[in-house]
């Protein structure tokens, strides 16, 4: 930032990382939101449908994506897609000892380098930021209009009355401060990776989980699972507590944090959270094993490398995320209920009768199935990438970042199609009789 003030930022620089970041994040930000809106527009629509209140779920909508989930898809999205990628940029040519010789030659590396990245990535954070809101908020439009088969002009109605120009510009700020952070974080690892293709992969690993949840890297898996169920279910208990007073319907917030926490929030986050930790260490694991011609060593034994390589980590990373989805689960029912019952004051004995009405043993089931699908899929997506990585330091890095990339989007694919095939395209509410 300081470079930028003082005219020495690299213009041309500077053009082609705002092309670059915005080329390889925007594709995938805008397929991410087409099912994050679904998934929230399907528990809210559905409860506000059937109390009576359908013309009210524009406002929730309004609530929801355009103040807390566009910005955090958007830091999620910087985070693991364009932090990846400048990651793996910097490190490979840090590997290559070309920021050696930029500073041999006397050329400042923040300069040419950092600022560059760090403007672009401002840049690009607050046109994928409105590009995001735009799509979240017409995925949830459609499904309610087309099948839940609400209203048209109240769902505009309320949606343009309750959506405030200031959540907006302040989604915007919450995007860039986000991508201000990851993309810090993304080049401090990239400039100081050593140790080959395992260690321009291990920085890319490090990168994306210190980027995507702010400053927790150090807790493992867990602790990545705990802070984005905690950061998720907040947002949900804000925002659905904030809906729902515009019916004065606030006691069904508990309904709420069962069945989204539940049958989208839990599932959704350990998912993301073992990508972004586990699965791009599978990627660099498995990757730099190519790099280094230990896989053509297996095959030369006659040992089966796909089995043993890949299906073990399968196995392992579906047998491993139960315990810690339990935990991520229980955090975002708890951070629910704090929200709604300590800060907003609602009855906790209301809360507890709605939440325990609407929890049952069946979503439960099958909310486990969908983390243990998930576990599966990561598993599989990140050994794949790796298993094929060529092209040296540059080549793994390259490949963490896009398996990472293809599993986010694999997630949120498959979460509708389990959401659409377990519940339905138009849930019942559980206890309610409705």
């Amino acid at each position: 930032m300081v470079a930028t003030f003082r005219r020495r930022l690299s213009i041309p620089e500077t053009l082609n990382q705002t092309v670059f970041i915005g080329r390889v994040s925007t594709g995938p930000s805008l397929l991410l939101m087409i099912p994050v809106g679904v998934f929230i527009a399907v528990p809210v629509g559905e409860l506000a449908g059937r109390i009576g209140a359908g013309g009210y779920s524009g406002a929730v909508v309004a609530f929801i994506i355009v103040g807390q989930a566009s910005a955090l898809v958007s830091a999620l999205m910087m985070a693991g897609v364009a932090g990846s990628a400048i990651c793996t940029d910097l490190g490979s040519r840090k590997i290559r000892e070309e920021v050696d010789a930029m500073e041999v030659m006397g050329l400042n590396v923040i300069e040419r380098l950092v600022a560059p990245r760090l403007l672009a990535a401002i840049i690009v954070s607050l046109v994928l930021c409105s590009l995001i809101t735009v799509t979240g908020v017409g995925a949830c439009y459609l499904y309610h209009i087309y099948v839940q088969h609400l209203p048209a002009g109240a769902f505009m109605a309320t949606f343009s009355q309750y959506g405030r120009f200031s959540d907006f510009v302040m989604a915007l700020v919450k995007a860039a401060t986000f991508a201000l952070l990851s993309t810090i974080v993304a080049c401090f690892k990239g400039l100081h990776a050593r140790g080959g293709p395992r260690g321009v992969a291990d920085a890319v690993n490090e990168a994306v989980t210190f980027g995507s949840k702010s400053l927790l890297s150090g807790g493992g898996t867990l602790g990545i699972v705990l802070a984005m169920s905690l950061a998720a279910a907040m947002m949900l208990g804000v925002e659905t507590y904030r809906g729902l007073q515009l019916v004065g319907m606030t006691s069904l917030s508990g309904m709420l944090s069962a069945i989204a926490n539940t049958r989208e929030l839990a599932p959704v986050v350990v998912g993301i959270a073992l990508a972004a930790k586990v699965g791009t260490g599978f990627t660099a694991q498995v990757g730099a094993m190519r790099i280094s011609d230990e896989i053509a060593a297996l095959d030369s034994m006659a040992i089966r490398s796909i089995p043993f390589l890949a299906t073990t980590r399968m196995i392992a990373a579906m047998v491993c995320i139960l315990p810690i989805y339990m935990i991520g689960l229980l955090a975002s029912y708890i951070a629910t209920r704090l929200v709604v019952v300590w800060f907003n004051g609602e009855s906790s004995g209301a809360f507890d009768y709605f939440f325990h009405l609407a929890l049952t043993p069946t979503d439960l089931l099958y909310s486990a199935i969908k983390a243990i699908v998930f576990a599966g899929i990561v598993a599989l997506v990140h050994c794949s990438y790796g298993y094929f990585a060529s092209g040296g330091p540059e080549g793994v890095g390259q490949a963490a970042g896009r398996a990472l990339r293809t599993s986010i989007l694999a997630i949120g694919i498959f979460d509708v199609i389990f959401t659409f095939g377990l519940w339905g395209l138009v849930p019942e509410i559980p206890g309610m009789g409705i």
